[in-house]
């Protein structure tokens, strides 16, 4: 994940301050993070029901967010200013640990 926000799209000025402070949930989301490393570690089941993943990279998949999750309650790792959401994070930690792998975890997901 680059330091581009993952909506900015087709567009060329920086976000107005006032924007990026309307649009940052990590207040809010920092309570959502457990949820969410659940939601993906089944959803990763899920895309290696429909062959995104095989079992193998699935259960990879599973125990890397176990060991993001485990940094994060243990204060190895902390949201990047860069990141608006806890979702964008989670997804940014596994892609780091895992590559092409942890960037699979979108597929089939939308932010509309």
């Amino acid at each position: 994940m680059s330091g581009k926000k993952i909506w900015a799209g087709r567009f060329s000025a920086q976000t107005d301050p006032l924007m990026e402070q309307f649009g940052n949930s990590l207040d809010i989301d920092r309570h959502l993070f457990d949820a969410d490393i659940a939601v993906n570690k089944e959803w990763a089941q899920a895309l290696a029901e429909i062959g995104v993943y095989n079992q193998n990279e699935a259960d990879q998949v599973a125990l890397t967010l176990d060991q993001i999750q485990s940094d994060f309650h243990q204060g190895r790792i902390h949201v990047p200013e860069m990141v608006e959401d806890i979702h964008s994070a989670n997804e940014k930690w596994l892609t780091e640990r895992l590559g092409r792998l942890g960037e699979k975890i979108h597929t089939g997901r939308s932010r509309n």
